[in-house]
């Protein structure tokens, strides 16, 4: 797993959105930066422009996209079993397009709950279930904690437990579990996950601004989240328990229930 770069992911509720509408916006996006050139590629088409990819869209009735160009990958998709839409923008460089441009526009998609930026290689080792991906690239993993599964045979019966790493990300019913140097929210996060936005405003190590109706921009930190240790993964374990009152009520997707 070697996946450099920045991602910002965007969540809204469940079947809220349609294709054409987020391509849409990313198109507005994209429209204000012609630098970042006119074809992409949107399966099955390739070198095609936006209003191409839009017409097509239209025609196949297509749920969700994987779009390509730019310098940027954008996937748009539900997650049924966890009850949320989520669209995903990755960069593998520095992203010409400030991640704020980005936000500015998408944090307006209807049912709009959260959206938060993260480096891709930290939140991916750091959400990492399965031992075999470690071994795959050569990286330890003996010492790392455990959990069983309690799933029944042949599905895999134990997976290493991220339930306490700091830069963790879990979907959870209506959301995901997880936090960024910058986020975003929107009304309905308050009522999905039980926090409390007054706690969250208390944080002194918090810059917090309004975004215009109820949406809010949080900024913790200047760059990225890239280590879970030291002053930088307690500032997030804090995040987490604020943002996430009751997700250790819960048992995470990956562990069987009967």
């Amino acid at each position: 797993m070697n996946q450099p770069g920045e991602e910002l992911s965007v969540i809204c509720e469940f079947q809220s959105l349609s294709a054409v509408q987020v391509l849409r916006s990313i198109r507005h996006i994209l429209a204000g930066h012609p630098e970042e050139g006119s074809l992409f590629d949107l399966y099955p088409h390739q070198n095609i422009s936006l209003d191409k990819a839009e017409a097509y869209l239209e025609k196949s009735n297509d749920k969700h996209f994987g779009l390509i160009g730019g310098g940027y990958e954008c996937h748009f998709g539900a997650v049924a079993r966890s009850h949320f839409d989520l669209l995903l923008i990755k960069s593998a460089a520095p992203p010409s397009i400030p991640w704020d441009d980005w936000a500015t526009e998408l944090i307006k998609l209807p049912r709009f709950v959260m959206a938060w930026v993260a480096d891709i290689e930290y939140a991916c080792w750091q959400s990492e279930l399965d031992p075999e991906t470690y071994e795959a690239v050569g990286r330890l993993h003996k010492h790392l904690p455990r959990l069983r599964t309690g799933a029944p045979v042949p599905l895999r019966q134990e997976v290493i437990d991220i339930t306490r790493n700091p830069g963790r990300r879990i979907n959870r019913d209506g959301y995901v579990e997880a936090v960024g140097a910058t986020m975003w929210f929107g009304e309905p996060f308050w009522t999905v996950t039980g926090a409390d936005r007054k706690q969250l405003e208390a944080m002194e190590e918090l810059r917090i601004s309004e975004c215009g109706l109820g949406l809010i921009r949080v900024e913790a930190a200047g760059e990225c989240f890239r280590a879970a240790e030291g002053a930088i993964g307690k500032l997030q374990e804090k995040l987490h328990s604020v943002l996430f009152p009751n997700a250790k009520l819960t048992k995470p997707w990956f562990i069987h229930t009967a």
